[in-house]
């Protein structure tokens, strides 16, 4: 089974406040938030992923609202 770490881009967002629901689905889904940042000017926020299960991650949050907002 391959972890999964990675740098999740998302759209729509202007402030750390916009990054919670996708920490909150990032988190519902088996993965941890280890460093996210926002550039606000261009509206696009930064995730950094790290799950025990690449499959499992994936399968899980195709299935939330935040999964509509990676670029």
């Amino acid at each position: 089974m391959a972890k999964l770490c990675t740098v999740l881009v998302f759209g729509e967002c202007e402030h750390d406040g916009d990054l919670e629901q996708y920490v909150s689905d990032i988190n519902k889904s088996g993965g941890n938030c280890s460093s996210m940042s926002v550039n606000a000017d261009e509206e696009v926020g930064f995730i950094t992923v790290d799950a025990p299960s690449e499959v499992d991650f994936w399968m899980e949050f195709k299935k939330t609202t935040s999964y509509g907002f990676l670029e």
